[in-house]
Parts: C-alpha cells; structure tokens; sequence
C-alpha cells in the first residue's frame, strides 16, 4: 500500500465537549481520515438544549470536496456532555461504528455499478417479462378476459415466482469492493476487534461471490432455453 495514499487526524473529542457553547465551533469541520479520494469529515450539527446532548454530524466524500462531481454519504451521532457516564471512549465508538457504515454506503454504491450486480437487474427484468408472457398466455387459454382479475392475477404471479439475485450479489460482495479502505481506518484507529471481523466478512465473500456467479449463470441458460416450468393456478380456484 502506498504510505502517501492515507492520513489520520486526531479527534480531540475533549476539546468539543468542553467548548461547544463556543459560536467559533457551530462552524467549523474536522477532517479526520484521508484515504486515496475518500476523506471523512465531521462537525458539530446540533445543540439540543432540553436534552443537553450534541448531535454530531458525520459525512464521507468521495473526490475533492468542491467538486461539483463530488459524492458524499451523512450520518448522525449523538455525544451527551452533560452526562456522567459519558466518555471521549464512548464516544469514539460511537464515530467509528457509524464511520464503518458510511464506508459500507459507498460500497453499496459501488457494488451496484458492478456488472454482477448489472447483469443481475437485467435478468429479473427478463424473468419479469418471461413470467408474465406465461401468465397472459394461460390466462388467454382459459377465456379470462376481465382487466382486473388479469392483472390481479399476473402480478400475483409474477410476485410469486420471480428471481430476484440482487440481494445475493451485495451478500456476495459485501466487504469486498472496500475491503482495504475500511482495514486502514480500523488499523489506524486501533480497532482490532472491527480489524479481524472485516477481514473475516471479506474472506467469506470471496467465495460466496464464486457461488452467487454460478447461480446466476445457471438460471440464466434456464431462461435463455426456455426450461423453467410453472404450475399455473385456477383462476377462480
């Protein structure tokens, strides 16, 4: 990995527990992480008065942040300065776990610009459009002809029946596609534990993706050759 392709900022949790009332604050952004054209930025959101606790706002940018072709994910955290119980560990947990998530969102995102994930869109629009031919088909067979019992029917049964292998691919590549972003942060921030459950998540995608690949490779030559059959239901029964 190249050592220029990331940086770690110190999060001085203290400094905005004790000065948060401070105006200066309200407008200020902490870059905390940089890795390659990711940066993680946080900023104090929120003073809920009634409550007394902060909601700190975290945000992952994708590209330089005054880039109109810049992309970016938020979520919240809440930090209780007023509580006893509350620490700067606390609340470090906290930012890290929702930081992982982010991480997560712009995986998603790109696992859904993969072409499994293309491919596997298409294909259930193709079973769509296959399971409703059969439908209307059946339904032409046995003088149907009322709109409403048709359409009734074939999005009953194209609900019912239909393959759906989206779900199975971000399964599939979950921790895969970000694998080395999120083992940075995790190792910078000292986060063993969240370290060695990635990498673990990461190793069982590997082979789950080689599975979900054969799964949809197989049902489309079924799809392609016509050979999936279905027991279609009285209309009426």
């Amino acid at each position: 990995m190249n050592a220029l392709a990331h940086k770690v900022y110190d999060i001085n949790f203290d400094f905005i527990l004790n000065n948060y009332l401070n105006p200066k604050l309200w407008r200020a952004a902490w870059t905390i992480f940089k890795y390659d054209d990711i940066e993680v930025v946080l900023r104090l959101d929120r003073i809920h008065v009634q409550n007394k606790h902060l909601s700190m706002e975290l945000k992952v940018v994708q590209g330089p942040r005054d880039d109109i072709f810049s992309s970016s994910v938020t979520t919240s955290f809440d930090v209780y300065p007023e509580h006893e119980d509350e620490t700067t560990e606390a609340a470090e947990r906290r930012l890290h776990s929702r930081v992982i998530r982010l991480f997560r969102s712009v995986e998603d995102t790109d696992i859904a610009d993969t072409e499994m994930y293309k491919r596997a869109r298409q294909q259930n629009r193709e079973h769509k459009d296959y399971l409703r031919e059969l439908a209307e088909e059946f339904l032409d067979s046995e003088g149907v002809t009322h709109e409403d019992i048709r359409e009734a029917y074939i999005d009953s049964f194209v609900w019912d029946n239909v393959k759906d292998f989206r779900n199975d691919v971000r399964d599939a590549l979950k921790f895969k596609m970000r694998t080395a972003l999120m083992l940075t942060y995790c190792s910078l921030f000292d986060l063993d534990e969240r370290y060695e459950e990635i990498r673990h998540k990461a190793d069982l995608s590997e082979s789950r993706d080689k599975i979900i690949r054969q799964e949809i490779a197989d049902f489309q030559k079924q799809l392609d050759e016509g050979e999936l059959t279905y027991e279609m239901e009285e209309v009426l029964g």
